[in-house]
């Protein structure tokens, strides 16, 4: 039997200058070596599976922080996630909105690298793409595009897949257990909303340097919860705030520096990392 097209793809081209685009030095700056190398593996993930998006959750979270390791939290994924959305890496409405990490200029390579093929299937709700634009979609590429309305999605694209090996499916169902396992184990010492009392305490209890102060704003703003709407382990987050430090997120930088430009906020992370300048007029 033929073995069915995958959706992605087993290797992607990658700008020489990519780490020259500002929405990824600003990443850099916010979040370190750390960040970058988590940028590659998302862009990695998006490609290597579905080809043009990752579906966000926090099973996904705690799936990447377990398979990137080298001291990255799902609490710092999360955070990365939310900065990638903020500086616009990864589109605002599709993540807000469908739970998806995604971009025109990922579908942008997405189509090209496709281009082979007699159809390229992608989802409405997903694209981004403009249609009478023929600098994101050559007549060549627009004649094989079939945008797909879930509603009315080809039932064969479901199945596809069944015909995998029996250990496959056994793998992937104890990976997805591990997550789930996690999650609970998560849950089950949430608190969704503690008082700046029990913020006080616990950051007294753990003898770290964290402003428990502004870490109850910071977290009071969202609600206590993570980029998805789901309610956290504050207690974790205070963890990681211990290892990593505050999360450099734009909304951070204004609440520091009093600004929510993007530059600015760039130049508020510079400063963090090599030191407020100095006068020499």
């Amino acid at each position: 039997m033929a073995r069915p097209i995958k959706d992605g793809v087993s290797y992607f081209p990658k700008d020489t200058a990519f780490y020259d685009d500002d929405k990824v030095k600003l990443l850099r700056a916010e979040y370190g070596a750390k960040g970058m190398y988590l940028l590659d593996y998302l862009l990695c993930e998006c490609y290597g599976k579905n080809g043009y998006y990752i579906t966000w959750d926090k099973v996904k979270r705690t799936l990447i922080a377990d398979s990137v390791r080298c001291g990255i939290s799902p609490a710092f994924v999360e955070e990365f996630v939310t900065g990638c959305i903020r500086c616009s890496f990864f589109d605002e409405r599709v993540a807000m909105s469908f739970g998806v990490l995604t971009s025109a200029g990922i579908q942008r390579r997405y189509v090209r690298m496709f281009n082979s093929r007699s159809q390229i299937k992608m989802r409405r709700e997903y694209f981004l793409l403009d249609l009478q634009d023929r600098e994101d979609l050559p007549e060549s590429i627009l004649s094989k595009l079939v945008l797909i309305d879930k509603s009315t999605e080809n039932p064969d694209k479901i199945t596809e897949n069944a015909d995998k090996s029996t250990e496959n499916t056994q793998s992937k169902e104890k990976e997805k257990k591990k997550a789930e396992a996690t999650l609970k184990a998560e849950e089950s010492t949430a608190s969704s909303s503690p008082s700046l009392d029990e913020v006080i305490a616990y950051a007294a209890e753990r003898g770290n340097r964290v402003n428990p102060h502004r870490f109850f704003r910071y977290y009071e703003r969202r609600k206590w919860r993570d980029a998805t709407g789901t309610a956290f382990d504050w207690r974790e987050r205070m963890r990681d705030w211990e290892t990593n430090g505050i999360p450099n997120t734009l909304e951070a930088q204004k609440e520091r520096y009093g600004t929510f430009d993007a530059e600015d906020a760039f130049k508020a992370a510079l400063r963090r990392t090599y030191g407020e300048e100095k006068d020499h007029g």
